[in-house]
């Protein structure tokens, strides 16, 4: 019974885990992505 107990707090964990680094890298792409958009705009303005 505790076994199983510990199994599940531990896949929880790395579920967690991984579901947190994946919204950080989608996160930074985004970012990413709108740092590049603006920056095209702006050279487009002032060129």
């Amino acid at each position: 019974m505790c076994l199983e107990i510990v199994a599940l707090f531990f896949s929880y964990v790395v579920m967690l885990s991984v579901t947190v680094t994946i919204r950080r890298q989608v996160l930074l792409i985004l970012i990413i992505l709108y740092e590049l958009v603006n920056w095209k705009i702006w050279s487009n303005f002032n060129g």
